[in-house]
């Protein structure tokens, strides 16, 4: 799985983590905090995703719900849920809020919970899988929710559905172990 004439970083997630916490968390915290923060209003836990009623209206709702009752009432930040597909803005206290939290974060958890937040396109869900609330399984199912529900309809595609969920379960799965490693848990 390693070559003798080169390193496959891709194949190394956790050291990944660790140079990506070491050598780059530092500089480029402040542009990872702003894009973390820019992103949180068109959160997959904050968006209307279909018409009421609807399958997948009704998943998201019963799969997304938990972990918004969870995120609001953790660290006392609300963040409102979007009654369109059209994102609205979180309040500017919520953001602010959420802000220093970031900027509390050490380099490791940092790194971690920017690094999951970009597998699973969630601060929301990243917060709630590095906290212990979300188990890596129920991640990835969340990260995937629409085109898991595609492939229940439609059926899966062997070497396309199949190979995106392997990759999201170790890009998931990486900081999540990471994070349990560093806490010593």
């Amino acid at each position: 799985y390693q070559s003798s004439s080169s390193i496959r970083a891709f194949t190394m997630p956790l050291m990944q983590l660790a140079t990506t916490a070491t050598d780059r968390t530092p500089q480029d915290r402040d542009n990872n905090v702003a894009t973390l923060l820019r992103y949180v209003h068109s959160d997959p836990g904050l968006c209307w995703v279909d018409e009421p009623g609807t399958p997948l209206a009704k998943a998201h709702e019963e799969a997304w719900k938990p972990v918004l009752d969870w995120f609001n009432n953790d660290l006392g930040i609300k963040v409102v849920k979007n009654e369109s597909f059209i994102p609205v803005d979180q309040s500017p206290e919520s953001i602010e809020q959420l802000a220093d939290h970031l900027k509390s974060l050490d380099d490791w958890e940092f790194t971690c919970l920017h690094v999951l937040s970009t597998a699973v396109k969630s601060l929301l869900l990243a917060r709630a899988v590095l906290e212990d609330k979300v188990s890596i399984k129920e991640a990835v199912h969340l990260s995937r929710l629409e085109e898991e529900m595609q492939i229940e309809e439609w059926g899966m595609v062997e070497g396309g559905h199949d190979i995106d969920r392997a990759d999201q379960n170790v890009r998931v799965a990486a900081p999540a172990v990471f994070m349990k490693l560093y806490k010593g848990v």
